[in-house]
């Protein structure tokens, strides 16, 4: 009993996945559950005009359908995969460490024209 238990309590998060991205309409159960893009179904519908109109490649397109694996037949107004969710985490932001400077005793601003002259010999 506690062995079923257990069992269903692991289990029951993974039956009840969801997508990334829920689908307008209608999505095949086999359809991968990281989709965060669905292109639905219409009349004059191909694989390769999806392919070509959304930026997949047929073979994307497959293996985000399963059930269109089986020569590519699409049904009319559901939802297929056209964008996986690759898990990219956002840039981190820079951080700065701080800045440390050492102090260095201040000299005297010259105030007498001797002074200045002296400050500026080895200037030139």
């Amino acid at each position: 009993m506690r062995a079923s238990f257990a069992l269903v309590v692991v289990l029951l998060p993974l039956l009840a996945a969801t997508y990334e991205v829920e689908p307008p309409t209608t999505a095949s159960p086999d359809t991968i559950v990281d989709c965060t893009y669905w292109h639905v179904a219409a009349e004059n519908d191909t694989c390769a005009s999806i392919s070509t109109e959304e930026w997949v490649t047929e073979a994307q397109l497959s293996a985000y359908n399963p059930s269109l694996a089986d020569g590519c037949k699409l049904i009319l107004g559901n939802s297929y995969c056209i964008e996986q969710f690759w898990g990219i985490p956002p840039t981190p932001s820079t951080t700065r460490s701080a800045v440390t400077s050492t102090s260095q005793t201040p000299t005297p601003t010259p105030t007498t024209l001797l002074e200045i002259c002296e400050a500026n010999a080895g200037v030139h």
